[in-house]
C-alpha cells in the first residue's frame, strides 16, 4: 500500500514540476530540467514497483535514459546550429553531430563489442564525414585565397589545385 501512495505522490509532482518548467523561458534548461525529472522518476518507480529485480531494471533504464539523453543532446544541438548563417560550417557540423549520435549509441546498447560496431559504424558514416570536412575546408580556404591572395594567377593556380584535390577525394 505505501508503494502505491508513493508512487501517485511521486507521478504528482512530476506534473506538478513539469508545469512550472513550461514558465522557463530557455528552452535548453526547460528541456533538459524535464528530461531530469523524468529521467528520477523512471528510477524512483523502478525502486516502488513489485518487480524484485531492481538491479537489472536499474541497468536498462540508466542505458535507456542514457541512449535518451544522448539523442535529446544531439537534437538540441542541431536546433542551435540550424540558425547558423555559414552553411558549409552548419552541414559539416550537422554531419559531425549525427555521427557522434550513432557512434555513441552503439557504445551505450547491450552489446558489449564495442570497437566492432563502433568500426562498422565508422565505415558508414567515414565517406560523409570526409566529404563535409573537404568541402568545409575548400570553402574557408577560397575565402582565404579570394582575401589574402593578391595575385589573380596565383588565386587560379590554387583554386585549380584545390578542386584537383577535391575531384580526387570524390574519386574514393
Amino acid at each position: 500500500m505505501l508503494k502505491k501512495i508513493l508512487n501517485s505522490v511521486i507521478k504528482a509532482a512530476i506534473k506538478i514540476g513539469n508545469k512550472q518548467l513550461m514558465k522557463v523561458k530557455n528552452v535548453v534548461i526547460r528541456r533538459l530540467a524535464m528530461f531530469f525529472i523524468e529521467a528520477g522518476q523512471t528510477i524512483a518507480l523502478i525502486y516502488l514497483d513489485e518487480d524484485k529485480e531492481n538491479d537489472k531494471q536499474l541497468k536498462s533504464a540508466v542505458r535507456a535514459l542514457t541512449q535518451q539523453a544522448l539523442g535529446e543532446g544531439i537534437e538540441l544541438a542541431k536546433e542551435k546550429l540550424l540558425v547558423l548563417k555559414d552553411e558549409s560550417l552548419r552541414d559539416a557540423l550537422l554531419v559531425y553531430l549525427t555521427g557522434v549520435q550513432k557512434i555513441a549509441g552503439v557504445l551505450v546498447d547491450e552489446d558489449p563489442n564495442n570497437e566492432a560496431q563502433v568500426k562498422a559504424v565508422f565505415e558508414n558514416i567515414k565517406k560523409e564525414l570526409i566529404s563535409v570536412s573537404v568541402d568545409l575546408a575548400t570553402d574557408k580556404l577560397a575565402y582565404l585565397i579570394g582575401t589574402k591572395v593578391k595575385d589573380p594567377i596565383m588565386q587560379e593556380v590554387i583554386s585549380d589545385f584545390l578542386d584537383m584535390i577535391d575531384d580526387i577525394l570524390d574519386k574514393d
